[in-house]
């Protein structure tokens, strides 16, 4: 396990990549989950900030995506567990 400030260094090299929410196979989605699950955690994406988060699961990461101006999701800077 580990802190929230270590989710920066797993999930940090994926900031800026652009997110295809509506396809089953997107490279970064799986390279994410994988990124995720060898350190113990299931991942999740946040899309803004008034989502219901649910009860806090300490193996949860949840990673923050921004909706760019085009219109397509990118993965943010902002990560937290829960």
């Amino acid at each position: 396990m580990c802190n929230e400030s270590a989710l920066a260094t797993i999930f940090g090299r994926f900031a800026g990549r652009e997110i295809a929410l509506t396809e089953e196979d997107d490279p970064t989605i799986a390279a994410m989950e994988n990124a995720a699950e060898r350190r113990g955690y299931f991942l999740r994406f946040v899309t803004d900030q008034g989502q219901d988060e649910g009860a806090y699961n300490p193996r949860r990461a949840n990673v923050h995506l921004d909706k760019a101006a085009d219109g397509k999701w990118r993965v943010s800077t902002r990560y937290h567990l829960g």
